[in-house]
């Protein structure tokens, strides 16, 4: 009788990568694998409240973009960029992770990408305008203007996306 046996998941991805976490002395929380919809309308629960110690939540899945026009975004920059814009202003230092586990988000080069409580600051800074860029499904210049990018080439396997909250300082341990 033939058997057959999963070797790769989005579950056992977010497993791996909470282990990861670990090593940088974050607390990993596993939200699901569930992650779905339309990308920009599902930016990140910003954690508003101090955590007693540095927090990562971990949600796996696979969100969707409607591009209209002619912009550069897909589904883990769009997040990203939603994600941006929810963060600012926050007291407490965070960041955010979107990527595609195949390596490619869409049609561009990228993975996904990262942002941070400081992005659209840095963004204004560079004259550029983040709700700007979600609003006409652009924000693959935004991310590539700041060097935030996720560039890790073709992994040559698929399982749905990986978005990561960091909340709190984080450092590696040995």
């Amino acid at each position: 009788m033939a058997q057959s046996k999963v070797i790769g998941s989005n579950r056992l991805a977010l497993e791996a990568a909470a282990r990861e976490t670990q090593h940088y002395s974050l607390r990993p929380v596993i939200m699901g694998a569930d992650l779905q919809g339309e990308a920009a309308d599902r930016p990140v629960q910003a954690r508003k409240a101090p955590v007693d110690v540095p927090t990562c939540w971990l949600w796996g899945g696979e969100t969707t973009v409607t591009v209209h026009g002619h912009g550069r975004e897909r589904r883990n920059q769009a997040f990203a960029l939603a994600a941006a814009l929810a963060l600012d202003g926050l007291p407490v230092p965070m960041r955010v992770l979107a990527g595609g586990t195949d390596g490619r988000d869409g049609p561009t080069d990228a993975a996904g990408a990262w942002c941070s409580t400081a992005t659209v600051g840095r963004a204004q800074a560079l004259g550029l305008d983040a709700q700007d860029h979600l609003q006409r499904h652009d924000a693959y210049p935004f991310f590539q203007a700041l060097g935030q990018h996720l560039m890790t080439g073709p992994t040559n396997t698929n399982v749905m996306d990986l978005h990561l909250l960091v909340q709190g300082p984080s450092t590696r341990r040995a």
